[in-house]
């Protein structure tokens, strides 16, 4: 299985749970990264939130970007050294994100989505290919 399989897969899946299955509207809140889950210990956020996508679109969007790039950042650097960028770039593009609106911006917003790990490896892969 290639990395963009596996992450496709994984975004799918959260996004099926949550807009399908009964229970998933429960753990939504739980998913999802902002500064009341932050500073209740909830920090596995800045990285469950990043596999939550606010609609389809958001999702296809994203998915399409991580097929068409981490393919070649993995034929550069392998299964594993790919799904280690794509999680870096989740977590700091979360960890900025959340900086910049509640220290800088001083607003509480829910952040989701894979964009900051698509970008890192949309960046990887103009580095190197």
């Amino acid at each position: 299985m290639s990395s963009s399989l596996l992450i496709i897969f994984l975004n799918v899946a959260v996004f099926c749970f949550v807009k399908y299955v009964d229970m998933g509207a429960q753990i939504y809140p739980k998913l999802v990264c902002y500064t009341g889950n932050i500073f209740s210990g909830r920090v596995w956020t800045i990285i469950t939130s990043g596999f939550v996508h606010a609609n389809i679109k958001h999702l296809a969007f994203n998915m399409l970007a991580v097929f068409i790039f981490s393919h070649v950042v993995e034929e550069k650097f392998g299964f594993l050294r790919t799904l280690f960028i794509y999680l870096c770039s989740l977590i700091i593009s979360m960890t900025i994100s959340v900086f910049v609106y509640t220290v800088l911006m001083q607003k509480n917003v829910v952040l989701i989505g894979a964009s900051g790990a698509v970008m890192g490896l949309i960046s990887t892969a103009m580095l190197v290919g």
